[in-house]
């Protein structure tokens, strides 16, 4: 496959280490639960507009100034703490520099003015409120939160509009890790994979509120293997990057069309987790 244009990629993979030709200095900040980190499981990190850097957890949330950090946990005696220790998103901020994500039982929203939280639970097309696996994924130019809850035949993708709070359910969704792509007509496919529960790749036009098409990849069919896929990055369907166990998977939705990178310099890649 021929790229279309250059693109720097950041890839965790499983290997240990490179050889570089020229040595290369680095400075590093290291920040852990020695100093002040909740927990030392932390699988999003993000700085916002004010210079604050946000450190998911499971055990917390912790917001760190440059200097120290301040960790947010659930209090029964407020109701405007955080709900929820499992931090289980990235983090979104919108026009007022508040911060969106979600913990595993719900949305949650710091108000940045009052340095609290306002958290919102979701309900099912039954009408029962959802209290686990919340995932948000995307926060658009139109302020809507994309979020998914539950997994398997459960999982629904629902969004949700953070200036009038109120949510709309979209359809049934699938997948561990979720990426929202709008085209060059402002159309929205979700691109969805299932970790390691089990292989495939599957993405999701959405028009006017509603699932209007479903494709499925690497799951043994039209001339693609079965692949194991883990987090994705593109800017366009006919240009995904995906993690998978075999290494980084160069793919084209238009055309069908794959490529597997699985060494660099000589070097085994191996699992190639995350990509950005």
């Amino acid at each position: 496959m021929i790229l279309k244009r250059s693109i720097c990629l950041l890839v965790l993979a499983s290997f240990c280490s490179f050889s570089f030709g020229q040595e290369i200095a680095l400075s590093f900040h290291h920040l852990t639960s020695a100093q002040g980190l909740s927990n030392d499981t932390n699988s999003y990190v993000y700085k916002d507009s004010r210079g604050f850097v946000w450190v998911s957890s499971v055990d917390g949330l912790n917001r760190f100034d440059g200097h120290s950090v301040k960790v947010y946990r659930p209090d029964i005696n407020s109701e405007h703490s955080i709900e929820g220790n499992i931090v289980s998103s990235n983090f979104y901020e919108d026009e007022d520099a508040n911060i969106w994500f979600t913990t595993y039982g719900s949305i949650n929203c710091y108000v940045r003015a009052f340095d609290h939280f306002i958290s919102f639970q979701l309900k099912n097309v039954e009408g029962f409120t959802l209290t686990e696996d919340y995932r948000a994924f995307h926060l658009d130019e139109d302020n809507g939160l994309w979020v998914r809850t539950g997994l398997r035949e459960g999982g629904l993708l629902h969004l949700f509009d953070i200036n009038t709070q109120s949510d709309k359910i979209i359809g049934a969704i699938d997948g561990r890790r979720n990426y929202l792509l709008k085209d060059e007509r402002k159309t929205a496919h979700v691109i969805s994979t299932m970790f390691e529960e089990r292989p495939g790749l599957e993405i999701k036009q959405v028009e006017n509120g509603k699932i209007v098409n479903v494709q499925k990849y690497f799951k043994g069919q039209a001339g693609l293997p079965e692949m194991f896929l883990y987090n994705i990055f593109t800017e366009e369907l006919d240009n995904i990057y995906l993690g998978s166990v075999d290494g980084l998977v160069q793919f084209s939705a238009i055309t069908g069309k794959y490529e597997i990178y699985n060494s660099f310099e000589g070097n085994h890649l191996g699992r190639v987790w995350s990509v950005a």
